[in-house]
């Protein structure tokens, strides 16, 4: 009875953890570029208005 548990714990819940995971960390890493490019969104402007107020034009 136990092997046969271990052959359905093997078979079911190891593939789900492995997708899981790497649902995870797919999510994890959309989540991090797409806060990496609004920051870089941002310094883009401030570099923009801070070259803007250094030429002085509004």
């Amino acid at each position: 009875m136990e092997l046969l548990a271990g052959i359905v714990l093997d078979l079911l819940v190891v593939p789900f953890l492995e997708i899981a995971f790497e649902v995870v960390v797919r999510t994890v890493y959309r989540a991090i570029m797409s806060v990496v490019s609004v920051m870089l969104a941002g310094f883009k402007r401030i570099a923009r208005s801070v070259r803007a107020v250094c030429k002085g034009v509004p």
